[in-house]
């Protein structure tokens, strides 16, 4: 969520959670439609290791109750106290740590060790047992230690269980969703490909972190990233002089694309351009207001998508209007991440509080219109979400990805995220984190089979959500690709 130059988090990290808001193609030839997209084998699980808690080191208040519903017969009572199991890895992988668990006086949240790895989980009231993953974690072979710390507490714990991960296979569509694409475009959709899941695309939004970045590690952010949102036939911050007041109307005085062009071209054409669009709505809403929020305005899009209202001509308006701004960047021969109508699913933005139908219309809508009207041959669509209710389908996008805040300086793998969308997408698509809070860790998050094809820092964030080492160790990192190493 944005204002018109910052976002402020409040209540997003991406969709799932209540704010806590395409590997190496098989080579077709460029061009060649020909080869049919195929389904991916998705992951399998190969072992699976139970100890119960019983069985485990009982400290600090912590006690055994014989109980005839639990798996050996006993869990332990952690109203307080730890409980600790080792458990032997027979061969190093990933693994899903679980443990069974019940909490009959109410919904309890209590933490938990894997080695040195901490973390916590919110067990829902039940006196049932639940099977609740704790994490993913990449394990060696040998002995590990699994704890459960009482924060509450007041829960029983039955056992845990670890299930070994084979790793993601994937598909990916070697072709854009445009076959008419341009040579260009085709070019850096290839090298996408060629370096997903061996390395990192570094990326962060278009600003003076740039310059802070490369001061601090001697490495620039290869992925940049811009907004047309300015360019809104109705953006609310134009400046009436009549009235002395803000009022609707595009910025056309605004030089984002004129500096993507720029910087694309100043830099020996190396550099990938993002460009996402705040949608400020065609209709509705009041001058001063962020309108692409469902809270300052009023427009329907399930009626953005009917022909012959209101709402279906603005809204025509509004893509042609932006359509200029892309044949810009279409005849600078630049290629663009374009990655409109994003963070689908939440309610926060007008394109999505309808429900997944009209969004989809909304998004058939416009990649007609850009595509085969204004002939906008040099798109890379992103789809932007993690619900398989609103994906949009593997003939209209290129790229899926995520939206992503957690608690700031944690670096996150965010593996659960991951999956969702490797799920939906059958793992034909290019995964990438398209606006962060802290770094994923890399090192951590490959080892655990997520590997984002890029990331994007949104804004101050790089300082707000992350130290200045972590992000020397990501930039130097020998996995992520900046403008110096492509």
């Amino acid at each position: 969520m944005k204002t018109n130059t910052k976002k402020i988090i409040c209540a997003l990290v991406v969709f799932s959670l209540a704010w806590q808001a395409c590997k190496k193609d098989s080579r077709a030839p460029e061009g060649d439609n020909s080869q049919p997209e195929k389904k991916s084998t998705l992951k399998t699980a190969a072992t699976t290791i139970t100890k119960e808690a019983e069985q485990g080191t009982l400290t600090n208040g912590a006690s055994v109750v014989s109980n005839s519903a639990s798996s050996g017969g006993a869990y332990v009572n952690l109203q307080g106290g730890n409980v600790s199991v080792t458990v032997n890895v027979p061969s190093s992988g990933n693994y899903d740590v679980y443990i069974r668990v019940a909490a009959p006086s109410g919904v309890k949240t209590n933490n938990y060790y894997i080695d040195n790895t901490t973390g916590s989980f919110t067990v829902q009231q039940s006196a049932n047992y639940q099977d609740f993953k704790l994490a993913t974690a990449n394990l060696a072979a040998g002995n590990h230690t699994i704890q459960v710390r009482a924060n509450w507490g007041w829960i029983n714990v039955d056992n845990v269980r670890l299930v070994s991960v084979s790793a993601a296979t994937y598909n990916l569509k070697t072709t854009l969703a445009n076959t008419a694409s341009s040579t260009a475009t085709q070019q850096l959709f290839a090298y996408m490909r060629q370096q997903f899941r061996t390395r990192v695309i570094s990326g962060q939004t278009d600003g003076a972190e740039f310059t802070f970045i490369k001061n601090l590690t001697g490495r620039t952010p290869l992925l940049r990233g811009y907004d047309m949102q300015p360019y809104s036939p109705r953006y609310p911050y134009s400046w009436d002089s009549s009235c002395g007041c803000q009022s609707f109307g595009a910025n056309l005085s605004a030089t984002n694309t004129n500096d993507a062009i720029a910087w694309y071209n100043n830099n020996a054409k190396k550099p990938i351009i993002q460009f996402q669009w705040h949608w400020h709505s065609p209709m509705g809403g009041s001058p001063g207001t962020n309108t692409f929020y469902t809270s300052d305005t009023n427009f329907d899009v399930t009626r953005a998508v009917t022909q012959g209202t209101a709402e279906y001509t603005a809204t025509i308006r509004d893509i042609d209007a932006i359509a200029v701004q892309l044949k810009k960047l279409r005849d600078a021969g630049v290629p663009v991440l374009w990655r409109p109508l994003h963070e689908v699913g939440g309610t926060w933005f007008w394109w999505s509080a309808k429900g997944p139908a009209a969004f989809k219309s909304l998004w058939n809508l416009m990649y007609d219109r850009l595509t085969n009207y204004h002939q906008l041959n040099n798109l890379i669509w992103v789809w932007n979400g993690n619900d398989a209710n609103w994906y949009v389908g593997n003939d209209k996008c290129d790229v899926a990805s995520i939206d992503y805040y957690g608690t700031p300086f944690t670096y996150p793998v965010v593996k659960d995220e991951y999956d969702k969308i490797y799920a939906i997408t059958g793992g034909t698509k290019i995964l990438g984190m398209s606006e962060n809070g802290s770094i994923p860790n890399i090192d951590q998050a490959f080892s655990q089979d997520v590997t984002w094809a890029f990331f994007m820092t949104w804004y101050d964030h790089i300082t707000s959500a992350n130290t200045n080492a972590m992000v020397q160790s990501f930039y130097t990192n020998p996995k992520v690709i900046t403008l110096e190493n492509r």
